[in-house]
């Protein structure tokens, strides 16, 4: 394990944009009391179409329940927990139903979209809802569906969090970073970092200073998190990290080696000049005249650009 002193130091200027990347209160209090209204209308759905022997519980998961959001992303995933004794094939049409009886009384539209199996999102002036059917199973263990283990994942996050707070603001840049590099989300179509798999390596290495230094050092297919022989079974996927709630699950098994590549050539470049990160989270605005640029080309002129550092920061 490197010394906190060969690990380099976060820049200075990371201060000031990271205040950035945390929730005012103001932001805190509508996002909190929109999941509250979302909640309760979901709970009354399910007891006025009698339901409510089959559904356990009508919980806040993601970012928002661990605290780890961002404030330009300010959407709700609210999962319903079903009995067990509800077939598999049930579930998206009791679903469906519930997220209708909902959306009426929120005033909200709704849309149907496809993971694992159906989930429906309420669409609301503000923001979107994922209403996300799974089973509320007593552990991992026991899981019908992917989705049951993220009551799981949300319950391990917040006690790591719970034990040193002061993780959240790392995990809130490194997410931002992944972002601003387009390697957040574990979409096939974006093969990057979930925002679970963002919280976990933080997590694991204790911070973002020392989770930069690894990273530089990383090399696809030799990484293992932890290290271990367990880890081993999943070797040939770039980035392994074992999901500490399901030992049999790599955590990162959605990250493709050019996104993976990517974040090792930004992890050296911040080793070498740190105010690289606050560029790369606060990336500088460009004011640009289209017409001067346009008549300029179609001249075949010269084209100086002058460029300044208004904000007075370092980078």
């Amino acid at each position: 394990m490197p010394s906190s002193s060969s690990t380099g130091r976060l820049p200075s200027c990371l201060e000031q944009v990271a205040s950035k990347l945390e929730p005012s209160e103001e932001q805190r209090r509508f996002l909190e009391g929109r999941a509250a209204e979302v909640v309760l209308a979901i709970e009354k759905a399910v007891e006025m179409l009698g339901l409510s022997q089959v559904v356990k519980a009508v919980e806040l998961q993601g970012s928002l329940a661990r605290d780890t959001w961002l404030p330009d992303d300010m959407d709700l995933d609210v999962f319903v927990l079903f009995d067990v004794g509800v077939r598999v094939e049930e579930l998206p049409d009791v679903a469906r139903r519930i997220s209708e009886h909902a959306a009426k009384e929120l005033g909200a539209s709704l849309e149907t979209r496809y993971a694992s199996h159906p989930y429906y999102v309420l669409k609301l002036r503000e923001l979107e809802v994922e209403v996300v059917p799974a089973y509320h199973v007593p552990s991992p263990a026991h899981i019908v569906s992917p989705v049951d283990r993220t009551p799981f994942h949300t319950r391990y996050v917040k006690e790591a969090l719970s034990a040193n707070p002061a993780l959240r603001r790392d995990i809130r840049v490194f997410k931002k970073l992944l972002r601003n590099l387009g390697i957040y989300g574990a979409e096939t179509w974006v093969g990057g970092f979930s925002g679970y798999l963002a919280e976990l390596l933080v997590i694991y290495h204790g911070g973002l200073q020392r989770l930069l230094y690894e990273a530089a050092r990383w090399k696809p297919g030799k990484i293992f998190i932890p290290p271990t022989e367990e880890a081993l079974k999943f070797r040939g996927a770039p980035l392994v990290v074992l999901d500490p709630v399901d030992s049999s699950r790599n955590a990162a098994a959605a990250v493709t080696r050019g996104a993976l590549l990517k974040l090792i050539a930004v992890s050296r470049l911040v080793l070498q000049r740190g105010d690289l990160l606050c560029c790369l989270l606060e990336p500088p605005r460009i004011d640009l005249d289209e017409d001067l640029l346009r008549r300029t080309l179609a001249a075949k002129s010269f084209l100086f650009v002058k460029a300044e550092n208004v904000g007075g920061g370092a980078y």
